[in-house]
């Protein structure tokens, strides 16, 4: 197949990811992330999540040799949730290993009461509201992976603890990822996102569980000058909830390794991201808007040990 080819088939597959994508229920462990991946549109089953690899697809804990460091922070949907993010993926030969935690916490929670608390309700007495607070998610997650020559399986597991006002909750869920390198061009993922199903323990006794999901993914890269790099990848997604959602897909330009650029799509989102690497060091921005939910900010720092 002609580069020309190629190029038209992965655009044209974007292009219906663009027009067509449709609201999905989000990953509350995985919002944000890296600059690269969230300007992609947040692709998880493939891409470079490095440090974060136990917050994506844990199959790609061995996508780089060296032992990666990531961080990063920012502000989802116009200051709705303020995120932070840390993690570290240590590849090997055959197995590697990664660890990852996530703090997600926002406020507004209105707090109501009684206009006269000892007085029954009335139109005179009507609720109203005295104080917002705050709520949050924290997480771990573990994961490892072993590799076969150009086949990775991994496996996540991830340990969560919510609070919101009134109510506290602890929980668990267990992921799986595959990652297949077609050629040094195409590579292919897929997560199988809560197949323990996603089990919170309230403490008022009440159990919720969330619905395991899955998400395929593609992507292919392609040197377009001596020293430019392009890549296209787009990710389907299917819930037992939410049924069928085709929802990220992104662009990314890379000039020399060292400047990078990626315009994308997230729930029929708009998302960008770029980033700089200086010596063993990567330096990255993102953002998005979303047309009910608002802007989002991102920054990131990854840091690879020598090999």
């Amino acid at each position: 197949m002609k580069f020309s080819t190629k190029v038209a088939s992965v655009l044209l597959m974007l292009t219906a990811a663009l027009l067509f994508a449709e609201p999905y229920q989000s990953d509350e462990f995985a919002l944000s992330g890296l600059a690269l991946p969230a300007g992609m549109g947040g692709i998880r089953s493939v891409g470079e999540w490095d440090g974060l690899a136990a917050l994506a697809n844990p199959a790609s804990i061995n996508h780089n040799e060296a032992i990666a460091i990531a961080v990063t922070g920012g502000t989802q949907w116009s200051g709705l949730i303020d995120i932070a993010q840390i993690g570290i993926a240590l590849p090997g030969e055959n197995i590697g290993y990664a660890a990852a935690v996530s703090f997600n916490v926002g406020d507004g929670i209105p707090i109501t009461q009684l206009q006269y608390p000892d007085e029954p309700l009335s139109d005179d007495n009507r609720p109203i509201i005295t104080e917002f607070k705050t709520h949050h998610t924290i997480s771990g997650a573990l994961a490892v992976a072993k590799r076969w020559h150009k086949l990775a399986i991994g496996v996540s597991a991830k340990v969560v603890h919510k609070k919101i006002p009134a109510l506290s909750a602890i929980g668990f869920s267990v992921s799986a990822g595959v990652l297949y390198e077609l050629s040094s061009e195409i590579q292919i993922g897929t997560i199988a996102h809560d197949i323990s199903t996603y089990q919170l323990f309230w403490d008022d006794n009440t159990r919720e569980t969330g619905m395991p999901s899955l998400s395929i993914g593609g992507t292919y890269r392609t040197d377009v000058l001596s020293k430019l790099t392009l890549g296209f990848s787009a990710e389907g997604n299917y819930g037992i909830d939410e049924k069928l959602g085709f929802l990220r897909a992104g662009v990314c330009a890379t000039y020399a390794g060292i400047v990078s650029f990626a315009l994308g799509t997230e729930d029929g989102a708009f998302r960008t991201g770029a980033e700089v690497n200086i010596s063993r060091y990567a330096i990255g921005a993102s953002g998005g808007y979303h047309s009910s939910l608002g802007e989002t900010y991102n920054v990131s720092l990854k840091y690879s040990f020598s090999q």
